[in-house]
């Protein structure tokens, strides 16, 4: 009994530190005395315990003690469980710790038995044992849920609840569903992963869709929900059978409503399809989170509203996030449609949407497509800021054949809206040589008008590197301004910005010395006919582009005399500029003098002499002339 007793004391003293707010020294002074269970009757059992409880000590448990009807034990009651101790509750029968009840035991099996164990604020899943951690785990968050629920008078204030996972390594065979409630503020963390960490892994015979599922109450009183999830390790076993690993938001469009940020933080996420999978839901805080797979198609975040209407995702920050989603055989990540992608953002479904995402600092590597946007059927995505410190890398020279984008957003179908788009301050680098699309593409079904189409995107400062299929792509695009800076090659034939469509009300700035030959451009910007309201400030282009013009022209009020400098076929610098686009089919040509020095337009040479052109060189259908200032000039 002594050697039992030092053990219950020993066991406090370690509680005191570990559970600083469900213990005091003050709280075991006023109880007493710590006394064996076996005081209260040579069998532990119902009686026994209900007993204990109402002495109002702290009570060592040191044998299996049964429970076979609904059993709660109140009152402010220290229950000290010695390993090999415990309670085994019946089936269909419920043991409740109640009204500041405690139990501190170590990270050992305690409770055993098909009935229900509730009411702990903050347990361990070792408690329910190793047979199934999946299990273990879940029953752990169940308790700790029904003691927040059900909080009584007597139980401190600062009381935590959540789960316990401590340093442990855990392996589910199934989903655990975390359920935080508007007063369950739930507590879900590991430690450190400096230390090692926790990790969490599916099992080879996982069965289920998600390893962990966050998910608000069907309840709207119940979705004012607070959450902390983080430390630990999340991995995918070889087959991959979890599809996420990370799963937030239900399938009947029921999304968190919190007041307040809620956050998911320190995790690694290994070997997954999606790493996290957002349905629905608002205000959560993303920070300091690792991906790496070796899957093909795989996402590290992956926002797809669900098909419910008014389902809705948005309302996050993204800080410190490092994403690798293909690091095995990178051919095999990149065709066949098998796309990696860093970011996927995706809305189908009318009525639903995505909006007010910023990601901070953002690093993404080896994904064939770095961020891809697309709104269809109706549904709108908006307000989405990708800021300073982002980088995005393409596949390297070493993988397969690779699409290669950093941003791509695409509008689909009547009614669907992508808008307020703004990159600012990033590094991309595209994959490099075998990139099949531009760097950036912005591109819409039909032109953009009020709350439909693309419209209103900012890029800022934008580093360009190794886009070697173009720069930025603009079809069907209403209000963009392009301010960029290009670190590298484009390869022989492409454009560094192309506009096409009903493209309009476009402002661009461009930074273009750091390309090296022979892979430069063509062209600095291409605008084609129906492109209207262009202005290009002063740029520098100098030894990037071959020909700083633009080879469109029947666009309206487009200016290009901010592209410079200007080869000497252009004439001399005070032309400033080749400020005025002709038309690709003109029933004359203007008189080429010094007053229409930088004019260009299209001619061919069987209209050359019909249209009072004198036009040399050039032999193809469409030849691209400027005005010298004496002659128009075959480009």
């Amino acid at each position: 009994m002594k050697r039992a007793l030092l053990a219950g004391a020993a066991i406090i003293a370690g509680a005191a530190a570990a559970h600083a707010t469900d213990l005091r020294f003050e709280d075991l002074g006023a109880q007493r005395a710590i006394t064996s269970i076996s005081a209260f009757g040579a069998t532990c059992d119902d009686a026994a315990l209900a007993a204990a409880a109402a002495a109002g000590r702290t009570i060592v448990i040191d044998r299996v003690c049964a429970v076979s009807n609904d059993l709660a034990l109140s009152g402010m009651t220290m229950w000290l469980v010695e390993r090999g101790g415990g309670f085994r509750v019946a089936n269909r029968k419920a043991l409740t710790f109640a009204d500041g009840a405690t139990v501190v035991a170590g990270p050992y099996q305690i409770f055993s038995g098909p009935g229900a164990v509730r009411g702990l604020a903050f347990p361990k899943p070792e408690w329910w044992g190793d047979a199934d951690q999946a299990a273990s785990v879940q029953a752990a968050h169940d308790s700790a849920k029904f003691a927040a629920l059900h909080r009584g008078v007597l139980t401190p204030r600062n009381t935590k609840y959540g789960v316990d996972l401590g340093c442990g390594f855990y392996t589910f065979a199934r989903t655990v569903a975390l359920s935080p409630a508007t007063w369950f503020p739930l507590q879900f963390t590991g430690c450190a992963a400096a230390l090692g960490g926790t990790r969490i892994m599916a099992s080879e015979t996982f069965e289920g869709d998600a390893l962990i599922d966050l998910v608000a109450p069907s309840s709207a009183s119940e979705q004012n929900a607070s959450f902390d999830v983080g430390q630990f390790q999340l991995v995918n076993n070889s087959a991959y059978s979890a599809t996420s690993l990370l799963r937030i938001g239900k399938d009947d469009g029921t999304s968190f409503n919190p007041t307040q940020q809620n956050r998911i933080h320190d995790i690694d996420f290994e070997n997954f399809v999606n790493a996290i999978e957002w349905r629905n839901g608002r205000l959560i805080e993303f920070r300091r989170i690792g991906m790496f797979s070796t899957a093909p198609r795989a996402y590290c975040l992956n926002i797809n509203p669900t098909s419910s209407a008014g389902s809705f995702v948005g309302d996050a920050d993204f800080y410190q996030m490092n994403c690798t989603p293909c690091r095995g055989t990178l051919a095999s990540c990149s065709t066949g449609g098998n796309f990696t992608r860093n970011i996927w953002i995706k809305a189908d479904h009318a009525g639903t949407g995505v909006a007010g995402l910023r990601f901070h600092a953002w690093v993404g590597y080896y994904s064939a497509k770095n961020v891809e946007i697309a709104a269809s059927n109706g549904a709108a995505i908006s307000d989405i800021w990708i800021e300073t410190g982002s980088q995005f890398d393409g596949h390297g020279e070493e993988g397969g054949p690779v699409n290669g984008g950093i941003v791509e957003a695409t509008a689909t179908g009547a009614g669907s809206v992508i808008q307020n788009i703004n990159i600012g301050n990033i590094y991309a680098r595209a994959s490099s040589p075998k990139h099949i699309g531009s760097a950036f593409t912005f591109s819409a079904d039909d032109a953009a008008a009020a709350g439909v189409g693309v419209n209103s995107i900012s890029m800022e400062g934008t580093w360009i590197a190794n886009d070697s299929a173009g720069g930025v792509l603009a079809h069907n695009v209403r209000g963009i301004k392009i301010d960029a800076i290009f670190a590298s090659s484009g390869f022989v034939g492409q454009t560094a910005v192309r506009l096409e469509g009903s493209t309009s009300d476009v402002t661009i700035h461009l930074d273009m010395q750091y390309c090296v030959a022979p892979y430069v451009y063509d062209y600095a910007v291409v605008a084609q006919d129906s492109v209207g309201n262009v202005k290009v400030s002063p740029s520098a282009v100098s030894g990037c582009v071959r020909s700083p013009s633009s080879n469109s022209s029947r666009g309206t009020g487009v200016d290009l005399s901010g592209l410079w400098p200007h080869s000497s076929a252009d004439g001399p610098s005070e032309a400033k500029g080749l400020a005025t686009l002709l038309g690709s089919t003109v029933g004359s040509l203007p008189r080429c003098n010094s007053g229409a020095l930088g004019q260009i337009a299209y001619v061919t040479d069987a209209s050359a002499a019909i249209w009072g052109a004198k036009v040399s060189g050039g032999g193809a259908t469409k030849t691209l002339a400027i005005c010298n200032g004496t002659n128009w000039v075959a480009r």
